[in-house]
């Protein structure tokens, strides 16, 4: 148990020092490991912050606290398309949801739930337009093998340890031996 919490909390790190590269591969198991932890780290926090905070500084939070897990996922999201062979574009109908739920949170804030709810009335249809490409990429990034061995994005993240240059023995104390 220690040594899958272990690996978990890994790719997570993996993750956040990825969070400005677009470039490589991530795999499902960095993809799974990265939600849930932070699925698992925003109720804590937000729990907290609900207890210990009220009005607009619990609210400004709630924004906050998930906006700051999101650019690492889009990073990721990015780097998993690559490991399916696909070009990072394919990730952005996950990005603009994102994005869009992000801004309307800040919205409702900043000006109100009826200026929220006059742009959601006129970008319901554009949620309805973006379904099946969301759908499409959310099965791809979860559901999706990586190309064996490398691809045009890369090495295979799965076999890092055979991707990794060998281990150099020590230097000898004898020349010539």
């Amino acid at each position: 148990m220690k040594d899958k919490i272990r690996s978990w909390l890994h790719l997570a790190l993996q993750t956040l020092l990825g969070t400005f590269s677009l470039q490589g591969r991530s795999t499902r198991s960095e993809v799974i490991g990265w939600f849930v932890l932070v699925t698992l780290l925003n109720a804590v926090l937000l729990a907290l912050a609900s207890l210990l905070l009220s009005g607009a500084a619990l609210a400004w939070t709630q924004i906050a606290v998930p906006a700051a897990t999101t650019l690492p996922a889009f990073a990721l999201l990015v780097r998993r398309m690559h490991d399916i062979g696909l070009r990072g574009w394919w990730s952005l109908p996950l990005i603009i949801v994102g994005f869009k739920n992000l801004a309307l949170d800040a919205i409702s804030l900043t000006a109100g739930w009826g200026l929220r709810g006059n742009i959601e009335a006129v970008t319901r249809y554009l949620d309805w337009a973006l379904l099946p490409a969301f759908a499409f990429a959310y099965l791809l990034v979860l559901v999706a093998p990586g190309t064996s061995g490398g691809n045009r994005f890369g090495p295979n993240p799965r076999l890092a340890s055979t991707n990794a240059p060998p281990p150099t023995s020590p230097p000898s104390a004898v020349p010539g031996t």
